[in-house]
């Protein structure tokens, strides 16, 4: 089942510039930084949140990478236990059928997966946000580091990053 739905962070975030998502359909995709505007504009269906990569800058312009999963326990050895997130995404969208995904969905009605960002970057939160209903997700494992600009994971240092690394990063593969 699929659901017209994305991701968005809120708190402490001044911008996302990139994000990876994985679903518990299987299915995936990454947004690169050129892609972000398309990607808050598009609406679609997606399968429910399993988890969530996002790089992004905070209030303060320090840019951070963060992973989510949106379970607490697994269901089987290494499959994410996403009945309380299909729950929640049962109660914001009642009575879906397989033969909804054949319809493209319109801005009223997306829904958004909000991860919060605090102040702190210790306790993250997530809900699921449709009009004026704000049911919490669950938030399981995290992982969270302080970047360096245009690099994506922790000890990686910006004088490695080219010239050319530093316009793809921004401007995406030319086409």
């Amino acid at each position: 089942m699929k659901y017209p739905w994305r991701h968005v962070l809120s708190g402490n975030v001044s911008r996302v510039t990139e994000l990876q998502s994985h679903q518990g359909n299987a299915e995936a995709e990454s947004v690169g930084q050129w892609e972000m505007s398309t990607y808050a504009q598009v609406n679609r269906l997606r399968g429910v949140p399993e988890t969530a990569f996002f790089w992004f800058h905070d209030r303060q312009g320090q840019r951070h990478y963060l992973w989510v999963t949106f379970s607490l326990h697994e269901r089987a050895v290494s499959e994410a236990d996403l009945s309380e997130v299909r729950a929640a995404f049962e109660e914001v969208f009642p009575g879906r059928t397989l033969e909804d995904n054949d319809w493209l969905p319109g801005d009223q009605d997306m829904a958004q997966v909000e991860v919060h960002v605090p102040d702190d970057f210790r306790r993250f939160s997530a809900f699921l946000v449709k009009d004026d209903r704000r049911l919490p997700l669950p938030v399981g494992r995290v992982q969270h580091f302080k970047l360096e600009p245009f690099t994506h994971w922790a000890g990686q240092t910006s004088d490695e990053v080219t010239p050319e690394m530093r316009k793809l990063f921004q401007m995406g593969p030319p086409v």
